[in-house]
């Protein structure tokens, strides 16, 4: 792979599986590893925001809003968190805004075009998406290169991934300039694994056959770090460094990482 910036988008129709979480601690993770890190609160319902101890209600004049309403240049929306790390925040305004934001020229390519001056200044822009396919999560899809999806080890796992699946192929075919082409899944792991439950070991057996090459070793094991962490407005490196949760987002990033040495599976993603 290239050495360029990695822009993911952090997406799953499904809401609970952890894409929040996941996405505030990967990123985490990938900072503690020297990686200089942009998260984007890409929701409406502001939980990565909230979850860092931002009130959302602080960011009325300076957020993803002024983005994606084009009121703001993007460099007067981002917050430095700590050492590596910043942020664009969110706040829950955003679903007021959404018929504005629509019937502007080019709307699903907003976020791409302001990120174009700034993006060469990080390793890794990770996008937190909303859990259902609309005009925010377009912008998402259509500012990134590549996609994680994470999945809730549960039976039904799959149910609303294919919707999001035939998204991603949809924007890679599509003749038009304002998509890209370069868009792929490139990882897929495990949220609220528990290795002692067979169906937890069956669902990963049937992702292994899904997205062959793509699903990460690593499993975010369930953890009570990590559901307690939100409460305390800290990532899970800072509430319990040494809990399995910590353990795992380090693995993940590390693993993140490793990609960088080897081309991705280049592979048309498809459901069965």
């Amino acid at each position: 792979m290239e050495n360029k910036t990695r822009v993911i988008s952090l997406t799953n129709n499904k809401g609970g599986v952890g894409k929040t979480t996941s996405t505030l601690n990967l990123g985490i993770g990938l900072a503690n590893k020297g990686k200089r890190v942009l998260l984007i609160d890409l929701d409406p319902q502001a939980s990565l925001t909230i979850s860092l101890g931002l009130n959302s209600k602080d960011f009325l004049e300076a957020s993803i809003v002024q983005v994606l309403t084009k009121e703001k240049d993007i460099k007067n929306c981002i917050l430095k968190l700590k050492e590596n790390v910043y942020i664009i925040p969110s706040n829950k305004l955003l679903n007021d805004k959404e018929d504005a934001i629509k019937n502007k020229a080019l709307s699903e390519a907003t976020l791409k075009t302001a990120l174009e001056p700034i993006k060469e200044v990080f390793d890794y822009i990770l996008i937190d998406c909303p859990p259902s396919l609309n005009i925010f999560t377009d912008n998402g899809l259509i500012a990134s290169n590549e996609v994680f999806i994470p999945i809730e080890a549960e039976y039904l796992a799959l149910q609303g991934t294919s919707q999001l699946v035939d998204k991603v192929n949809e924007m890679k075919n599509t003749k038009q300039a304002l998509f890209k082409e370069d868009l792929k899944i490139t990882g897929v792991f495990l949220t609220k694994y528990d290795q002692r439950k067979n169906l937890n070991k069956q669902v990963k057996e049937v992702l292994e056959q899904t997205f062959k090459g793509k699903v990460f070793n690593t499993n975010i094991n369930t953890n009570v770090a990590l559901a307690e962490a939100p409460s305390h407005q800290k990532d899970i490196f800072s509430y319990e460094p040494t809990s399995t949760g910590a353990r795992d987002y380090e693995a993940l990033a590390e693993e993140v990482i490793k990609q960088e040495t080897g081309a991705i599976n280049e592979e048309t993603e498809t459901l069965y």
